[in-house]
């Protein structure tokens, strides 16, 4: 799959910095694209940094460690320090991604690779649109970051739901979601992300989350959570639908983020599939003076 073949990218770089570094000499003659010269180098492994060179050859890192040769590019690394590129694991990078393909504000941060389409929220499958199709999209574009990516939960459910979500899904509903997921897998997604403390996420069950999480397990995946009742707001009435609401009796309104948790850990278990919870917090509150 496309998606894989960035994949194999990111395991390559971080695979020739892992080397060890005495190996990498180079002959007097050879001519780089660019050299970073005297640079303290940070490889990533958790060995002690050393002093050293880089060389760079077209996407590749050729030689590092005592550097002989010319460049076309020659970076002074004194008193700077280079390592592996930053890994971002909860990242809403890719809402704009196709407009913004350099991501320049990842990059000026050292950011090289992010995980997309988290809480929920991802930019495929939409009608008309498959997520194969999606990232074939974002190749063809050409970005300048590598991007692992999530399928939403959110973004599935409002394709099959519509504006008509307030409410538990039919089995002929979640038959359709299964495949989404299904086919979002099978693309190259690396698991299924949640957002329960918003909509239309926060109207969906166990019974609902739990098929479609075990999908994502069936093909290596993951289940990336923004758990529910974070922000533990209680609402005037059920119907009532916004960011952080708990449908739930008022008097329970200060143990919510515990049960959302409890929650996140049930459908982990009963999918039997690798769990992340975002925006970990303390699951308890502590009633002040009202």
């Amino acid at each position: 799959m496309k998606t894989r073949r960035m994949f194999k990218a990111i395991a390559n770089f971080i695979l020739i910095l892992c080397v060890g570094h005495s190996a990498w000499t180079s002959r007097p003659l050879d001519r780089f694209d660019v050299l970073i010269k005297n640079t303290t180098v940070v490889d990533g492994t958790g060995a002690p940094a050393f002093k050293g060179d880089i060389a760079i050859k077209g996407e590749r890192i050729y030689a590092l460690g005592k550097v002989s040769g010319d460049a076309g590019i020659v970076i002074d690394g004194t008193g700077l320090i280079s390592c592996p590129g930053f890994i971002d694991p909860h990242s809403h990078g890719d809402n704009g991604l196709l407009k913004f393909p350099a991501a320049e504000n990842l990059i000026m941060q050292g950011i090289t690779t992010f995980v997309g389409g988290n809480c929920g929220q991802s930019q495929a499958p939409q009608k008309g649109l498959s997520f194969d199709q999606y990232l074939a999209m974002v190749e063809k574009t050409g970005i300048s970051v590598n991007f692992a990516p999530l399928v939403g939960h959110n973004q599935i459910r409002s394709l099959v739901m519509g504006n008509d979500f307030k409410r538990k899904a039919t089995p002929e509903e979640i038959s359709r979601m299964k495949e989404f997921v299904e086919e979002a897998m099978k693309s190259g997604a690396l698991g299924l992300s949640a957002g329960l403390d918003y909509y239309p996420g926060e109207y969906a069950g166990e019974e609902e989350l739990v098929p479609l999480t075990k999908i994502a397990g069936e093909h290596g995946g993951l289940f990336v959570l923004h758990q529910r009742h974070r922000n533990s707001d209680w609402p005037g009435t059920p119907e009532e639908w916004k960011y952080g609401v708990y449908h739930g009796p008022i008097e329970d309104v200060w143990i919510g983020r515990y049960r959302g948790v409890w929650e996140a850990l049930e459908i982990s278990k009963k999918a039997h599939v690798p769990l992340h919870i975002a925006h970990i917090c303390n699951i308890y509150r502590i009633m002040g003076q009202h």
